[in-house]
């Protein structure tokens, strides 16, 4: 790459990837009675499980009651657990990577989904057309984000111009050609495809393949293994009714966004993700690609080694309820 990546990082985007606000600090650490728990998630797409678990009442059904509370991105709703204000959180694993590097005590429990429709765009009105004639182009690329880590996985070896955008504003600013590509979340492939018409291009990025997980505090953990079952119990049932009954999971995700997402857009995008409650062999090497790779940039120097990024990953609560679904 041309572009100094390290340099280029914002306050905001380096905050980002560290893991650093001060949000958590200002959030409320609820008084709970025993059975309870505070869940901190983003409702969406990749975690079908939690909003018909929510819907049917499933963690009720193994006396857990299970308080929800909304956030916008993952990485605030891990802020929360580890600030106190929740038990367990729903995010992607890039987080999780970054707050394991920082020596923050949280263990993983399972995995929900992976998605596999990364992709980048490319507006073919400003002359390129695949990811080789991006060399010495503009990229835009939310810097600091997986997003980042994609770029240069896809782009290794090709020289390009990363331009950091944040995420709301990188179909704007490919639309108006102040980058020729972009890597972006996928919420915002739509839009571009909508804005950019007969210029819109993408090719398929399967060298990242992200995944949600659900982490709990490592000190609720400790203390608390019946309600951790008992939450994993009520995720496995939710994981069947989401194979068995796509129509009514799709439905549950759009009633749990509010209707931001419609049943019909969601529907379009089903076939990104493979839905599965467990702990697959893929997730340790990921957690360990994206270690490493912030080790290179040197924004976190504590060593990626795998006995660290292992002892995050708590397999034994659901091991004990479904061990053909742990694969590490």
């Amino acid at each position: 790459m041309t572009t100094d990546t390290i340099s280029l990082l914002s306050r905001r985007n380096a905050l980002t990837l560290l893991g650093l606000s001060s949000a958590a600090s200002f959030l409320p650490r609820h008084v709970l009675a025993a059975g309870s728990a505070v869940l901190a998630w983003t409702p969406g797409m990749g975690t079908p499980q939690i909003s018909v678990a929510l819907k049917d009442k499933l963690w009720a059904a193994e006396n857990l009651d299970i308080k929800p509370v909304s956030f916008p991105t993952g990485r605030e709703a891990l802020e929360a657990l580890l600030g106190g204000g929740a038990q367990f959180a729903s995010l992607a694993e890039f987080p999780v990577v970054t707050a394991a590097l920082r020596g923050q005590k949280f263990v993983v429990l399972a995995g929900l989904s992976t998605y596999v429709g990364n992709r980048i765009v490319i507006n073919a009105a400003r002359g390129a057309k695949d990811i080789q004639s991006l060399a010495g182009r503009k990229v835009g690329v939310t810097l600091g984000t997986n997003m980042q880590f994609l770029a240069d996985a896809v782009l290794k070896g090709i020289k390009v111009d990363y331009v950091n955008v944040a995420p709301g504003d990188l179909v704007p600013a490919l639309a108006r050609g102040e980058i020729d590509a972009a890597f972006m979340f996928d919420s915002f492939y739509p839009q571009a495809r909508a804005v950019l018409g007969k210029n819109y291009v993408e090719v398929m990025t399967p060298q990242y393949q992200g995944q949600m997980v659900i982490v709990a505090s490592r000190d609720y953990a400790q203390a608390n293994p019946a309600a951790v079952k008992a939450f994993l119990a009520g995720l496995l049932k939710a994981d069947t009714k989401v194979a068995a009954d796509k129509a009514a999971a799709i439905a549950a995700v759009s009633a749990a966004t509010g209707g931001a997402l419609s049943a019909e857009a969601i529907d379009g995008q089903w076939s990104n993700y493979r839905f599965q409650v467990g702990l697959n062999k893929q997730l340790l090497p990921l957690l360990m690609d994206q270690a490493a790779w912030i080790n290179a940039t040197g924004l976190i120097k504590t060593p990626a080694t795998e006995e660290m990024l292992r002892s995050y990953i708590a397999k034994d609560a659901l091991a004990s309820l479904a061990p053909d679904r742990v694969a590490l």
